[in-house]
C-alpha cells in the first residue's frame, strides 16, 4: 500500500441559487425523450476532465428541459469521480452533457466502477439509454516521500532524495542541496517494466551551467553541481517503492573566485555508483547532508 498524500481536487461550474427565484414548475414531455449518448465509458483515473452527452430527441413541451443525474456504485462517490453538477439543463436539442473528473488516488490500486443514471426528466420522457457505466482503471504509482541512499566513499555516509508528484504523470526528485534554487529532477514510470527512469530534463535550475552538470544550485558565489550517468533508471518493488539503481551521480562543489566570475576549485561532496536506495517515509524533511 502506497502511503501518499492527497491532493485535493476541485471542479467550478456550479450555479448559485438564491431564495428569490421563482422555482420551475413541471414541463409536460412532449415528444421528447432523453437518453445517454453513450452507455458505458472507461477512463483512467488521472486523465482529468471528460464528457457524457445527453441526447435529446423529438419535441418537448418546453424549455429548458432539467434532467437530474444519481449515481451509484461505491459508497462515496467524492473519492473516486467529481461531477460539476447532477443537475442538467438542457436549453434546445443535443447541447448538452454531464461533466466528470475522475479522482487519482494513488494510494489504492483499485478500480472502480459508477453507475450513472437518469433519475428524473423535467420536460421530456425518460429513454431506454437511461444509465452508463463509468470504468475507471487503476493508474499504478510510485511511492512518494524520503528515500535515503549510501554513498560510496562514506563521507557523508548517506543523505535523502524526496520523490513528488509532478505535473501530467511525472515525478519530481528533488533535496539536492540545501540551496533554495536546486534543480529539481523529472522523470516517468513504467508499470510494464516497474522502472522510474530520469532522462536528464531539470525543472528549475540546470542543464549545462557548470561542467557540464544536470543541475546546479547556488551558495554564495560558489556552485553547488549535480552530475549524472543518464538515463538515471530505478527499479521499483511490490511495494511500489525505489529499491535499486545501476545509476551512478555525483555532488560536486564548483568553487568560483571571489567575483564569481572564475571556477578556481573542485570538490567531491557524495557520490552513489549503484545499489540500493531505501524508503524512509512520507513526510519531507530537510535532510540535505552538505
Amino acid at each position: 500500500m502506497k502511503f501518499i498524500k492527497f491532493i485535493v481536487l476541485s471542479i467550478a461550474g456550479a450555479s448559485l441559487l438564491f431564495s428569490c427565484e421563482k422555482k420551475e414548475g413541471p414541463i409536460d414531455p412532449g415528444t421528447a425523450v432523453v437518453n445517454f449518448g453513450e452507455t458505458s465509458v472507461t477512463v483512467s483515473e488521472n486523465s482529468g476532465l471528460f464528457y457524457v452527452p445527453l441526447e435529446l430527441t423529438g419535441e418537448p413541451g418546453g424549455y429548458p428541459v432539467t434532467v437530474n443525474i444519481t449515481t451509484s456504485g461505491v459508497d462515496d462517490i467524492d473519492k473516486v469521480l467529481l461531477l460539476t453538477s447532477t443537475t442538467i439543463k438542457i436549453t434546445s436539442a443535443n447541447d448538452s452533457s454531464v461533466q466528470m473528473i475522475p479522482v487519482w488516488q494513488p494510494e489504492s490500486n483499485d478500480s472502480y466502477t459508477v453507475t450513472l443514471t437518469i433519475e428524473s426528466a423535467n420536460g421530456a420522457n425518460i429513454g431506454t439509454n437511461n444509465t452508463c457505466t463509468i470504468n475507471i482503471e487503476n493508474v499504478m504509482a510510485v511511492q512518494y516521500g524520503q528515500y535515503n541512499f549510501k554513498t560510496s566513499n562514506g563521507d557523508p555516509s548517506e543523505w535523502t532524495l524526496i520523490l513528488r508528484e509532478g505535473a501530467n504523470g511525472t515525478y519530481i526528485m528533488e533535496n539536492m542541496f540545501d540551496a533554495s534554487d536546486s534543480p529539481k529532477l523529472v522523470g516517468e514510470f513504467d508499470a510494464e517494466k516497474m522502472q522510474l527512469s530520469f532522462d536528464g530534463r531539470v525543472n528549475g535550475f540546470g542543464d549545462t551551467n557548470f561542467n557540464n552538470t544536470l543541475g546546479w544550485g547556488q551558495r554564495g558565489t560558489d556552485y553547488l553541481a549535480f552530475q549524472a550517468s543518464l538515463p538515471m533508471v530505478f527499479t521499483v518493488n511490490e511495494n511500489m517503492e525505489l529499491e535499486s539503481t545501476n545509476a551512478q551521480f555525483y555532488f560536486l562543489l564548483v568553487k568560483m573566485n571571489e567575483a564569481g566570475t572564475e571556477v578556481v576549485g573542485q570538490e567531491t561532496l557524495a557520490s552513489f555508483n549503484g545499489g540500493f536506495c531505501e524508503y524512509a517515509g512520507s513526510e519531507s524533511e530537510d535532510t540535505w547532508p552538505f
